[in-house]
Order: C-alpha cells, then sequence, then structure tokens
C-alpha cells in the first residue's frame, strides 16, 4: 500500500512539474500556431509604418485614403500579432494651419518618446494646394495615444516646392539618445538632420546632411525615397526604395546601405561586397514594386520588412476606363541576414512562419 501511494505522489509531482513548464510557457510570447500569408491587409494601405506598444500591441500607420469607406489623412491599424489587424481610423483628422485643405498626406511615421507620440507625416503646403500644384512639406503631430488624435504644429521642420521633402523617418541613436530626422525623394540625395529633445524642431546650429545619393545609371536609384534606420552588428542600417513607386509603369525595390555613424557616409551593399545591386527586396510574378518599406523587431530578435506591394492579379479601370493596378496592400517578410547584409528575397507567396509576439 505505502509502495502504491509513494508511486502516486510522484507521479502527481511530475505532471504538476509538467503543468507548471506548459504554464510558464504559455506566458512567454509565443508565434500565431498558425503560418500567415500575405498580404496581411489585402486593401490599399500604402507607406506602413508600424509600433510596438510596451503591452504588444501594434499599430500600423500608412498614407491617406479610404479606410473602411471613411477618407483619413493617415490610416491607422491595429493588432496583436502582426498578421490580423482591424482598422482604426484617422491619425489627423483635423490638419495644421499651413496644411489644412492638403488632399495629400503621404508616409507617416510614429514615434513613442517620453509618455507621448510624435507622428511625422509628408503633407502639401496649402498655397500650393490652392493653385492645384505641389509644395510638399515635413509636418510634425504630436498625440497622448497611439491611436490619435494627433495635433499638428503650426510650422512645418522643412517644406519647399515639389515633392522632394518627404517619407520622414525619425531615428533615436541608443548608443548616445540623439534624435535624427531623415527623409528625401525627387531624385535628390537622402537627408539628415539632428532633432532637438523635443521633437518637433531641429537642434539648434545643427545642419541638413547628404546622406545617400541617387544613381542614374543603376537600375532603381535614380530615385531614393522612404528611408528607414536601424542598429544592427554595431553598424547603421539605411533601407531605402527606390525608383517609381506607383501605376501600372512603376519600377521599386528595396535597396540598403550602412555607416558606422548615423551622419554617415553610408556605403551601399553593392559597393561593399562587389554585387551587381544594392537589392534586398525585389517583385516577382505575384508581387509588383514592393516597397517603402519599415522594419518591426519581434520578440526572437528577428528583424521583419512591412511594405507595400501591388497584386497582379487585382486591377481595376480608371474614370477614362483604362485598366489599372489595384491598391497596394500591406505585407510583411522576415530579413534573411547573411555576412551582416540583408539576403535579396521576394514578396512571399506562400505559407510562412509567423513572427513571434
Amino acid at each position: 500500500m505505502s509502495s502504491k501511494l509513494n508511486c502516486s505522489a510522484a507521479l502527481i509531482f511530475v505532471l504538476c512539474c509538467a503543468l507548471s513548464v506548459l504554464l510558464v510557457g504559455c506566458a512567454n510570447p509565443v508565434a500565431s500556431v498558425d503560418n500567415y500569408v500575405n498580404p496581411v491587409w489585402p486593401d490599399e494601405f500604402p507607406d506602413p509604418t508600424v509600433i510596438r506598444l510596451p503591452d504588444g500591441t501594434f499599430y500600423a500607420y500608412a498614407t491617406g485614403g479610404n479606410l473602411n469607406g471613411k477618407r483619413c489623412n493617415i490610416r491607422i491599424l491595429k493588432s496583436n500579432d502582426l498578421v490580423n489587424w482591424q482598422a482604426v481610423g484617422d491619425a489627423v483628422p483635423q490638419l495644421g494651419k499651413y496644411n489644412s485643405i492638403s488632399k495629400r498626406n503621404w508616409a507617416p511615421h510614429v514615434t513613442a518618446y517620453n509618455g507621448k507620440y510624435y507622428l511625422y507625416y509628408s503633407t502639401n503646403m496649402d498655397y500650393a494646394s490652392e493653385k492645384n500644384e505641389q509644395a510638399m512639406a515635413v509636418a510634425v503631430a504630436v498625440a497622448e495615444h497611439p491611436a490619435g488624435p494627433f495635433i499638428t504644429t503650426d510650422q512645418p521642420l522643412v517644406s519647399g516646392p515639389g515633392f522632394e521633402h518627404i517619407d520622414p523617418m525619425l531615428f533615436i541613436d541608443s548608443k548616445t539618445n540623439k534624435k535624427y530626422l531623415y527623409w528625401g525623394s525627387q531624385s535628390r540625395p537622402v537627408h539628415v538632420r539632428e532633432m532637438a529633445d523635443d521633437l518637433i524642431s531641429f537642434m539648434p546650429g545643427s545642419k541638413t546632411i547628404d546622406v545617400l545619393a541617387c544613381s542614374g545609371d543603376i537600375s532603381y536609384e535614380n530615385l531614393l525615397e522612404g528611408p528607414w534606420v536601424i542598429e544592427k552588428f554595431g553598424k547603421y542600417y539605411l533601407f531605402v526604395s527606390g525608383n517609381n513607386c506607383c501605376g501600372m509603369e512603376a519600377n521599386y525595390a528595396v535597396m540598403v546601405a550602412r555607416s558606422d555613424s548615423p551622419l554617415g557616409p553610408f556605403v551601399k551593399m553593392a559597393d561593399e561586397l562587389g554585387t551587381p545591386d544594392s537589392i534586398c527586396l525585389i517583385r516577382n510574378d505575384r508581387w509588383f514594386a514592393p516597397g517603402h518599406n519599415s522594419v518591426i523587431t519581434d520578440m526572437a530578435g528577428d528583424q521583419w520588412l512591412v511594405y507595400h506591394a501591388y497584386d497582379f492579379n487585382k486591377k481595376t479601370t480608371d474614370p477614362d476606363g483604362k485598366e489599372k493596378l489595384a491598391g497596394r496592400e500591406m505585407l510583411i517578410d522576415k530579413i534573411i541576414w547573411q555576412d551582416q547584409w540583408p539576403v535579396k528575397i521576394s514578396p512571399s507567396v506562400t505559407p510562412m512562419p509567423s513572427p513571434l509576439y
């Protein structure tokens, strides 16, 4: 009888230990049981940028347009796993003093800092909108919550004719806590300038520095835009997109360069490795013109490209009855690193392991 009780007690102890391990495992970050399949948002959501809150919630922001039938200046989605998303609404329901009538609000970037959220976005100045012209600016807006409403400051950070001053990205250097704003397009160099600690103005005495120039004789490099910077391997990696983002004649891909400093100079992957190009994301037979990425790191430490692309299978017509591609949808794919550089990939078309969240 005693031996039977001892065996039963031992069995119960083993089962309890197993259950404890299981419960602890459940409390840790896990990947979705199911794999994901692109797109993760099967509707128009161009120029996506993603942030992760301390509670594990993800917010994605995109160029203005329709979201669930409502016109937005800057669109917002929300997710718990980077794969399944739901619509939130408009980040900037009321525009600012200088862009109050703008219908052109592009390429947002959001940074959480000291309990507030800072939204940098491309917008058209009112004086140009009134004439149906283009004079783009980098605006900054502030909110108490990632869903907004974000309130635009009284003046843009930088502005000028055309679309050179677009696609902002705010980077905070973990080594120095210095803040830098990157932006650029229109076949001009990618720019950077140090920001003040208030994150709504440039550091007094700072200057704009060109960190990466276009190249007219290399595919996809005639125009560079959509900069995104990360730290890895003790270096600073700059992801940029080029050349033509949109429409049936789009020619777009993501390229990468790196530097020892956030201020550059950035050396393209092709120049350092002797490869034909610096591309890390390029089209395939299903997905056309992939680009304008952000980078998000999952709980396993893996980096993921969050980007847009056209689906070749989805066509529509313009008001004149001419065929065109439907909207740019949101996709994700893991960055594969080899010898401290991203491997060239194309958008995944089959089920892939989900991010660890």
